[in-house]
């Protein structure tokens, strides 16, 4: 039947689909997936011509009785069609936040499992963590003290799970220049040397048949090395390294003080893969994804000082948002929190999209004396922008300095920090 289809009609067909219908479009025939990846380049080319990217995400959760494999793919699916039907535009990212109490390991087949619901080509990167965060849909499933809860907010609502079931998939649809990444693990053997993919400045999704990455191996000496050339300190960076391969944490110090728009943290396991690619999904020690140009890439820290409680970590937002350094009213105690922005200083900050939160596994109800405080803070200063985040064992992000240690302003660069929400933000 496809074959009574001319190019033409078949190409007039494929524009007036929305995102969800064109990515089940592109598993008909090698030649519907050609037309697909003919209309996602048309797309992507507005998008581009627009300067923006757009970002979606949605969270489902599961109650302990009904977790386990089967069921954690089924959300992590459910998650990625809702989060494509608010799309108008094909994605080229996806980051799925996975958080389950019997420590699957399933980060690399939750990305398998995304990847095959996207384009051809979409970059995935997967993460299994303490707690996740997202705008939920369906009833909230969490965990207190021990003991099971369960809530339905509004859909949409952004909301955390710090300890449970939950899945979260955000999904982004850059100007495909933008993007560029680089994934290191551990070599073979468990010699001292180690491989990197470092891929060219190309659009994320070109290349076919494998994951598209240059494959080297060196001594830890040469890998910092390679990392430094192949970054760009103006661009912006999300930084994500694996408990399981603490050595990345160290090894990427320089790499994290040479910039200052750099956010991230560490998780349980990373993986990367990338739809369509033979190899599947690679576990890797850290994953860099970087943003050129900074992407109107916004970074804010906000430290342990800043105090706990939705209002105090909302204040801080909106002085960041009022680009002030210093946060005198919240706290009392005046901390730097050295805000990164990709735009200048004396012009408005544009309106942002989309947002990940990267915060401190302490930084709960605890800490808080309140369920959903940090989310609760976002969503009232940030309503409308497209946020998933997860609880992490370390964050990045520009260095917080007390005001008496901040030599000509302040340090401008990011390191690695502790009992701190770093919140990134993109238009």
């Amino acid at each position: 039947m496809e074959t009574l289809l001319g190019e033409e009609l078949l190409g007039a067909i494929l524009s007036m689909l929305p995102v969800a219908d064109l990515c089940q479009s592109s598993r008909v025939s090698t030649r519907w997936r050609a037309a697909v990846s003919c209309e996602m380049s048309l797309r992507d080319a507005k998008t581009m011509q627009a300067g923006a990217s757009i970002w979606k995400a949605a969270m489902y959760t599961l109650s302990a009785e009904d977790a386990h494999r089967e069921a954690m793919d089924k959300i992590a699916r459910r998650a990625t069609k809702q989060a494509i039907s608010e799309m108008d535009v094909l994605p080229n990212l996806a980051i799925v936040l996975s958080c389950n109490s019997f420590n699957f390991s399933g980060s690399g087949e939750l990305a398998q499992c995304v990847s095959s619901l996207l384009p051809l080509h979409t970059l995935v990167l997967s993460l299994e963590c303490g707690g996740v965060m997202g705008p939920i849909f369906g009833e909230r499933v969490y965990e207190l003290c021990g003991v099971e809860k369960r809530n339905t907010p509004a859909p949409g609502t952004l909301c955390e799970v710090e300890s449970g079931n939950a899945v979260v998939v955000q999904l982004a649809s850059l100007p495909s220049t933008m993007l560029s990444w680089i994934l290191l693990r551990p070599g073979r053997r468990n010699r001292p040397r180690y491989c990197f993919g470092c891929p060219p400045r190309a659009p994320a999704h070109v290349g076919a048949g494998r994951l598209p990455f240059e494959q080297c191996e060196g001594s830890r000496d040469q890998v910092e090395t390679a990392l430094l050339q192949w970054s760009d300190p103006a661009s912006g960076s999300l930084v994500f390294t694996s408990l399981t391969d603490i050595w990345g944490n160290t090894q990427l110090r320089s790499f994290v003080h040479a910039h200052k728009l750099l956010a991230g943290g560490v998780a349980q396991s990373v993986s990367l893969a990338c739809r369509g690619s033979v190899n599947g999904p690679l576990p890797a020690a850290a994953v860099v994804l970087q943003f050129a140009g900074g992407n109107g890439m916004s970074v804010c820290s906000i430290p342990e000082e800043t105090g706990h409680g939705a209002a105090r970590v909302g204040g801080a937002l909106r002085m960041f948002l009022n680009r002030a350094d210093v946060d005198k009213e919240v706290t009392g105690e005046p901390t730097v929190y050295c805000p990164a922005h990709s735009t200048a200083p004396n012009a408005a900050l544009p309106a942002f999209s989309g947002g990940f939160v990267v915060t401190c596994n302490g930084r709960g109800a605890d800490f808080h004396c309140e369920l959903d405080a940090e989310s609760t803070a976002v969503r009232t200063v940030l309503p409308g922008v497209a946020v998933a985040g997860f609880f992490s064992a370390g964050e990045y992000g520009p260095a917080c300095l007390a005001v008496g240690d901040a030599k000509d302003g302040h340090s401008g660069h990011a390191d690695m920090l502790g009992y701190t929400c770093v919140t990134a933000l993109f238009s």
